[in-house]
């Protein structure tokens, strides 16, 4: 329940944040924030299930990974792309974690 919450809130805070720095808008971003935070976190729970690697250096390959999928698909220069991936994944990250920890408080 908790990793459902915690991608449904990783999309629904970084479609936003797409939306705006791409200034593209809400639906020209939409399915590709969820696709690309679909393979992202689902890689990165697996890596983080199979093997002992620290959360910020899977983070760090998430924001590198989104950074090529917004510099492949919208043709992004490399600077652009880094600074959205880091604005998206800091947003989400900032927002997310106390969302997520209070929810599950609730509990």
């Amino acid at each position: 329940m908790v990793l459902a919450l915690s991608f449904l809130l990783t999309v629904a805070i970084e479609w936003p944040v797409l939306a705006w720095f791409s200034k593209l808008g809400f639906a020209r971003t939409g399915w590709f924030c969820l696709c690309m935070n679909g393979a992202t976190w689902g890689m990165a729970m697996g890596v983080l299930t199979l093997w002992p690697v620290p959360v910020p250096v899977v983070e760090l390959a998430i924001i590198l990974a989104e950074a090529a999928l917004l510099r492949w698909f919208w043709e992004w220069s490399f600077r652009r792309a880094i600074l959205g991936s880091l604005w998206m994944n800091l947003t989400s990250w900032l927002l997310g974690v106390p969302i997520v920890l209070f929810l599950t408080r609730l509990r």
